[in-house]
Parts: structure tokens; sequence; C-alpha cells
């Protein structure tokens, strides 16, 4: 049976970004804490990619979103780490 975690796009620091937010899915069965750490990230940076297209401050909303989303994974992260 595949383990799944959603990586969800949480920037609060967007008025409009909960209406927005985007989810994806990665399999964590049978991959080391490193792969899925890379996993995250990707799917990280192809949310907020998405996420911010229409900012104003684009730089800056895509650091802040990756900063936001990749903290917000680090709980499941270190959970699955235990197991």
């Amino acid at each position: 049976m595949n383990k799944l975690i959603a990586a969800a796009a949480l920037a609060a620091t967007f008025a409009a970004a909960p209406a927005f937010a985007q989810e994806i899915r990665i399999s964590v069965a049978g991959k080391s804490q490193e792969q899925l750490q890379a996993e995250v990230a990707y799917a990280a940076r192809t949310v907020c990619v998405k996420e911010v297209q229409d900012e104003s401050f684009r730089l800056y909303a895509f650091s802040r979103c990756m900063k936001d989303t990749l903290e917000s994974m680090q709980p499941q992260l270190q959970q699955l780490a235990q197991r």
C-alpha cells in the first residue's frame, strides 16, 4: 500500500491565496528522506510558480511561498522519518 503525503501551498501572506491553494500528492513508498525532501521542494516550486504568476513582486512572493510551503511540510516529513 502506497503512503501519500500532500504538499499544499499555504501562502498566508497573499490575500487571494487560500482560494487558489493547490495540492500535489507525492508517493513516499521506498524513498529515502533526501528523496522525499527533494520531491517536496520540486512540488513546492511547481505550486509556487503558478501561485505567484500574477503578483507584482513575483520574486518576493515566490520566495515567501516556498518558505511557507516547505515549513508547513516539515512536521509531516519528520513524522515519516520516525517510521
